[in-house]
C-alpha cells in the first residue's frame, strides 16, 4: 500500500507534458491529487507545473479502454474525495480507501482497487518516460 502511494506521489513529480484539456471531472480530481504537499515539493524541485501533469493524466486516462478508464476515474474520484473530506495526503487517502474497500460491495471494491493499481501503473510509466526525457506517454 505504501509503495503504491509512493508511486502515485513520485509519479506526480516526474511528469512534464503539456496537452491542452478543458476542465473535466477527471482534471478537477487531478488538480486535487496534484495539490498534495509532497507532489508540490517535487514539482517545485523539477520546475514542473500542476497543469501539465493534469493534462497528461487526463489524456492518458481518456486513452484507456472503457473498462480501465472507468476504474481509473472511480479510483481518482474516490481518492481525491478522501483527500478533500479528511484533509489527508494521497498516501493516507490510498490507505483509507484500501481499508474502506473491505466494507464496499465486491463489485465496487474490485473496480476501485483495480483503478488504484492502474493509477499506480500509470505513474510508473510516467516515471520511466519522463526520467528518460520523453514526452507524455499517451498510449
Amino acid at each position: 500500500m505504501k509503495q503504491l502511494a509512493f508511486c502515485v506521489v513520485t509519479g506526480l513529480a516526474l511528469t512534464g507534458c503539456s496537452i491542452a484539456e478543458a476542465d473535466t471531472p477527471e482534471r478537477e480530481d487531478c488538480m486535487v491529487l496534484a495539490s498534495d504537499p509532497a507532489a508540490q515539493e517535487s514539482f517545485s524541485e523539477r520546475g514542473l507545473t500542476t497543469e501539465s501533469f493534469c493534462d497528461c493524466v487526463v489524456a492518458y486516462i481518456d486513452a484507456q479502454p472503457e473498462t480501465e478508464e472507468a476504474q481509473m476515474q472511480l479510483a481518482l474520484e474516490e481518492l481525491t474525495g478522501e483527500m478533500e473530506s479528511s484533509e489527508v495526503s494521497a498516501e493516507e487517502g490510498i490507505g483509507t480507501l484500501m481499508a474502506k474497500s473491505e466494507e464496499m460491495d465486491e463489485e465496487t471494491a474490485q473496480k476501485m482497487l483495480g483503478g488504484i493499481r492502474l493509477l499506480g501503473g500509470m505513474m510508473n510509466k510516467f516515471g520511466e518516460y519522463f526520467s528518460a526525457g520523453d514526452a507524455c506517454p499517451i498510449p
